[in-house]
């Protein structure tokens, strides 16, 4: 990455006029967030629909799934807005969007940066192995209903 310059504290720093790469940095910190916000809620979303399908609550699982149809637009808004921040990072970072990690803004960010990144990072990982062990147990507990009716 040409952008980084020199290693201070063991962290390498952003080369030349870093602020541009700060603001997208914080502008990626808040997408995300916004990402963290939409696994929270894919999380209730599997449960209320495990919930509705027990207790056989049509109604109630159809407005569920009309609620989650009518945020998608929004998620790829998201979306669309992380790969675009991630774009213009690599370019003023003269690196490939590939590289473009948390784990490599982390270690090119000032030391404020880094430890918004990492805990981001910790809370995405998290919050993803919730989703994937949900979304397992959700699919499992769903093909059973169905072998079973």
């Amino acid at each position: 990455m040409k952008a980084i310059e020199s290693e201070k504290d063991g962290a390498v720093l952003l080369a030349g006029s870093a602020k541009p790469q700060v603001e997208k940095i914080d502008e990626l910190l808040a997408v995300l967030e916004t990402d963290i916000e939409n696994m929270k809620q894919s999380l209730s979303y599997l449960s209320q629909m495990r919930d509705f399908v027990i207790k056989r609550d049509d109604s109630s699982l159809q407005k569920l799934i009309e609620s989650i149809q009518s945020k998608k637009d929004s998620y790829a808004s998201n979306e669309s807005k992380r790969t675009s921040i991630r774009q213009e990072l690599a370019d003023s970072l003269g690196c490939g969007v590939g590289e473009v990690t948390l784990s490599n803004l982390v270690r090119i960010s000032p030391q404020t940066k880094r430890e918004q990144l990492l805990e981001m990072k910790a809370q995405l990982l998290e919050l993803s192995e919730k989703l994937k062990m949900e979304h397992f147990s959700v699919s499992t507990f769903l093909a059973d209903c169905a072998r079973i009716n």
